[in-house]
Order: structure tokens, then C-alpha cells, then sequence
């Protein structure tokens, strides 16, 4: 857990896509103690961002219910640094959760904006075993897969909600073609439609 005030439990905002990494930033903070209070969606004008995610923006009402959350969604339109920090601005919290992995252009970004604003902030799977981290996001969360582009990674991985088993495949794809487990660089994009924070599953018809 990265923070500069360990051991004090804090009400957080979450920063959400609706993905694995997000998702489970946020249930461990939970855990941590931490109280996820609300939820913060920056809205990209296009998929070609390098600091949200595009793929599950119009799902994000439907996160906010699952999660029994409120959530703010912000529309970016130019800047989106000065867009987040807009919105972090107007928040009455004591910090951010962020699902950072291995993004340092992103997780720093977040972290000079929050120190501005005299916010803390928390990146529980910051310099994790993405692999480790895998597993227990499956064993934890219903983590479905909704893009892919990478090679190795073909459309029949499209509406697979990963397992232990199909997690595993998925590891041995991410080895043969040198891939982050955990799709850092874009390679995929995931969906989670239940976990232990969850108030209610999201069902797909």
C-alpha cells in the first residue's frame, strides 16, 4: 500500500475504468480500512489516451450502481491533467485510489496533482508480481475480457470471464509474446462484473 500516512484510515475516491486493476486497487484498499466513499471517472475524447482508459465508458452508470457508489464522470476535452485535478478539487475526501501497476507517467501525474490539492494517495498494487496479482484478481473477481490487441491474444479471448485455468493460458500467451500479465501496455482490456465489494453482480445479456 503506498501512502504517506500508513496506518491511518482514510476516505478515498476511487479513479475507475470498470477493469481488473481499478477495481481491485480499490477492494484493497477496503480492506486496508480505507473507506471508498465515491467514484471518479475521467472521460478520454478518444481511446489514444495515455491516462484513462476509453474501452468501458459506457458502462460506468451501470459500475456506480454495481458498487452501491456514488460516481462523478468527468469529460475530458483537452487537458486532461487539469480536467482530474478539476474535479479531485471539488471532492471532500482525504485522498485517491488509483489501480497503477507499472505506469509511472500515469501514477506520478495522479500524485503531483493530489499533493497540490493536499491529497494522499493510495496505489495498492503499485510494483506488485503482476502475474501473483492475476490470480488472485480471478480467484477474487469476475473478470471478463473486452479487447484485445496483441499478438497471441485473437478475437476467440472476447467474453471470457477468466478462471484460474484461463488465467493461466492467458500468463503462458502474455510469456510467449513478451506481454505484461497484466496488459499494462494496452495489450487487453478487462470488464469485472463481480467482487467482493460489489452490493449487486453485473449481468451481461
Amino acid at each position: 500500500m503506498h501512502s504517506s500516512r500508513e496506518g491511518i484510515d482514510l476516505r478515498l475516491v476511487a479513479l475507475v475504468s470498470g477493469g481488473k486493476d481499478s477495481t481491485y486497487a480499490a477492494y484493497l484498499a477496503n480492506k486496508a480500512g480505507h473507506e471508498i466513499v465515491c467514484l471518479l471517472s475521467i472521460i478520454p475524447p478518444s481511446e489514444e489516451s495515455h491516462m484513462y482508459h476509453y474501452t468501458n465508458i459506457h458502462m460506468m452508470p451501470t459500475v456506480s450502481s454495481a458498487w452501491g457508489l456514488p460516481i462523478i464522470l468527468h469529460h475530458s476535452k483537452e487537458d486532461e491533467l487539469a480536467e482530474l485535478e478539476e474535479s479531485l478539487s471539488l471532492l471532500k475526501v482525504d485522498g485517491v485510489c488509483t489501480g497503477a501497476v507499472a505506469s509511472v507517467y500515469q501514477k506520478s501525474r495522479i500524485e503531483n496533482i493530489a499533493e497540490k490539492l493536499g491529497l494522499e494517495t493510495i496505489s495498492p498494487l503499485w510494483g506488485c508480481e503482476p502475474e501473483k496479482t492475476l490470480l488472485e484478481m480471478v480467484d477474487e473477481m469476475d473478470v471478463m475480457m473486452v479487447r484485445v490487441a496483441a499478438d497471441g491474444l485473437g478475437k476467440e479471448w472476447l467474453g471470457k470471464v477468466l478462471d484460474k485455468r484461463t488465467a493461466y493460458q492467458l500468463i503462458e500467451v502474455c510469456r510467449k509474446y513478451r506481454i505484461h500479465p497484466m496488459g499494462e501496455g494496452g495489450e487487453y482490456e478487462t470488464f469485472v462484473l463481480n467482487a467482493p465489494h460489489f452490493k449487486k453482480r453485473i449481468r451481461v445479456v
